[in-house]
Order: structure tokens, then C-alpha cells, then sequence
């Protein structure tokens, strides 16, 4: 195994000489995304913002969700042309991403084999559109079904203590939470190289990339944990610093600078993975 920091060097250094060109091919690539978020942020398109907005108190709130028809009718001044228009968004963003967010990756692999990009080079993978939204719907019905077992433990052990009165009985419930979210995150580990697989080789189908991570990370999981690490802490003071700013600023500035930071941190991460698989691709080739 590779030390992190070589990985880490690899990648600073890949971005280095091109770090504005990279960061507008994020941007590009997280535009749908970043757009459906602010127009959501302004409207309150987010269902259940909306349902806690119109519910202010927790009395209210516990009120409202205690009727069926409360909520049919809290929710019937939901639709309107903005809230329409941020719905829009989130599906353009599902449908577009995917493909935008291949093209980044591309592009960072080849920044990593010392070869020149250009901010059109984010979009060099839109003839795999389709694979793209079809890998991000298997990978998510896969992590999905790794977490059933976890999921049934936490459900049944919640049940049993609600029926049976026993608090003590809720350890099941609790124990069911923690295997769900190994579980995934196991899943996730498993399937984390398939999109850069797909964003290398456009022609290669979705299950094949999804053989071909889970190939390569079969023993590798940890090392691309520990990889990223320190990435997801980074993720955490930028939240910490968002609820700061938000309460000197306001919260559009706030969620401003949050997507900001996180826009940044984000290619970061994704070079960090493209380091990772493009050493053992490299270290052992007849893997990938």
C-alpha cells in the first residue's frame, strides 16, 4: 500500500498548475446542483422545511403530523411557479450531474498523466449520459440493499421495545443503527471507483465498472477511508463555520460560503480518489 500523503502530494500536485481551470470545471459540473440548492434555499422548496416552517412551535408541529388531513392542508399552498422551478432543478440536477461530474473526473486523470485540460473538458463524457444515471441508480439501490439487515435490527428492535415496554430492548435498536451504517459505508467503499472507471473508459458498461471497483477495492477499503478522512473533517469545520457566519451575516451569505468552501474541498476529494485509482490501476493493471 501507498502512504496517503504520496496519494495526497499526487493530487495537490495535479491541480496545482491548473487549480482555476479545475475549479470552473467543478463549478460547471456542480452548477445544477449548486442552482437547485439556492432556488430551494430561497423558495423553502424543501418539503419539509416548508412543513416546519408552517409549524413553528414543537406543540404545532406535533399537532399538525398528527393529522392526516392537517397535512394535506398545510400543504396546499406548497405548489407555486418557484417551488416548480426548484422541483425542476433537482431533476435536471439528477439527470446531468452524473455525466458533468464523469467529465471532472476525467479531467483530473488527466491532469494526473501530466496532459493539458480546458474548462470544455468537463464536458468530454456526454455520450455517457445514460450509463452515467444508470451506474448512480444501480450504486444506490446496491448500498440500499446492504443496509436491509441493519435496517430490519433497528425496525424490529424499536418495535419490540415500544410493545413489550422495555427501554432495555431499545440496545436492538441502536445496535441495528450502527451495522446500517457500516453496512453502507462498506457499500459505498465497495462501489467507490466505479464512476472513475466509467469517467476513464466511456465505452465500458455499468456492471463492468462495478466489478471492477469492487476488484480493486476488495482490500484497499481502508485505505481509501483513511484517504479521504481528513477531507470529511475539513467537511465538518466548513459546516461549523457556515452556522457562524449564518448567525453574523445571515443565512444566504452563510450558504453562500458553504458552497463555496465545499466546492473547493469537493475537487480536492475527487482528486485525492483519482490519485488512489490511478496508482493501483497502474500497480496492478491486470485488475483493472
Amino acid at each position: 500500500m501507498v502512504p496517503n500523503m504520496i496519494l495526497r502530494a499526487r493530487a495537490r500536485a495535479a491541480l496545482k498548475p491548473l487549480m482555476p481551470v479545475v475549479i470552473l470545471c467543478a463549478l460547471i459540473a456542480n452548477l445544477p446542483s449548486l442552482a437547485a440548492q439556492t432556488v430551494g434555499l430561497l423558495t423553502g422548496a424543501d418539503p419539509m422545511s416548508y412543513l416546519l416552517g408552517s409549524a413553528p412551535t414543537d406543540a404545532e408541529l406535533m399537532a399538525l403530523l398528527s393529522s392526516n388531513e392537517a397535512i394535506f392542508a398545510a400543504f396546499e399552498g406548497y405548489m407555486n411557479p418557484s417551488r416548480i422551478a426548484s422541483l425542476a432543478l433537482y431533476g435536471l440536477s439528477f439527470l446531468v450531474s452524473p455525466v458533468l461530474m464523469l467529465g471532472l473526473n476525467h479531467s483530473i486523470l488527466l491532469l494526473l498523466r501530466n496532459q493539458e485540460i480546458t474548462v470544455g473538458s468537463v464536458f468530454g463524457r456526454m455520450g455517457a449520459l445514460l450509463k452515467s444515471i444508470a451506474l448512480n441508480i444501480v450504486t444506490l439501490i446496491k448500498i440500499l440493499l446492504w443496509s436491509i439487515p441493519g435496517g430490519a435490527v433497528m425496525v424490529l428492535g424499536g418495535v419490540i421495545a415500544i410493545l413489550t415496554q422495555q427501554t432495555w430492548l431499545l440496545a436492538l435498536y441502536f445496535v441495528g443503527l450502527v451495522l446500517m451504517m457500516v453496512q453502507m459505508i462498506r457499500a459505498m467503499l465497495h462501489y467507490a471507483m466505479s464512476t472513475v472507471f466509467l469517467a476513464d473508459d466511456p465505452t465500458m458498461g455499468v456492471f463492468a465498472s462495478l466489478k471492477k471497483s469492487i476488484r480493486m477495492m476488495r482490500t484497499r477499503k481502508m485505505a481509501l477511508l483513511s484517504l479521504t478522512l481528513s477531507v470529511y473533517v475539513w467537511m465538518i469545520a466548513v459546516s461549523l463555520l457556515e452556522g457562524l457566519v449564518a448567525g453574523l451575516f445571515g443565512q444566504v451569505i452563510a450558504s453562500t460560503v458553504y458552497m463555496a468552501l465545499q466546492l473547493i474541498i469537493s475537487v480536492y476529494m475527487n482528486a485525492c480518489h483519482c490519485a488512489f485509482y490511478e496508482f493501483y490501476r497502474q500497480a496492478e493493471p491486470q485488475e483493472a
